[in-house]
């Protein structure tokens, strides 16, 4: 086996790996969306309205940090 032929698979090799991980990182990142934004049980549902009313009320929550 020569250089060329060699340098050739391991080139064939690293684009293989570079795409598997680039579909790991796709499904990582929709899984990580799912859960914080979309879904009955996602952090935006549960936090979601108490957040809204949090801020639509400072006169009640007068901690500048809450309404910031």
């Amino acid at each position: 086996m020569n250089q060329s032929t060699n340098n050739k698979d391991v080139d064939e090799l690293e684009q293989v790996a570079g795409t598997a991980e680039d579909d790991v990182a796709d499904r990582i990142a929709k899984f990580c969306d799912d859960e914080m934004l979309y879904g009955d049980k996602s952090l935006l549902a549960v936090f979601g309205p108490m957040i809204v009313h949090i801020c639509g009320t400072p006169k009640k929550y007068k901690v500048c940090i809450l309404t910031l």
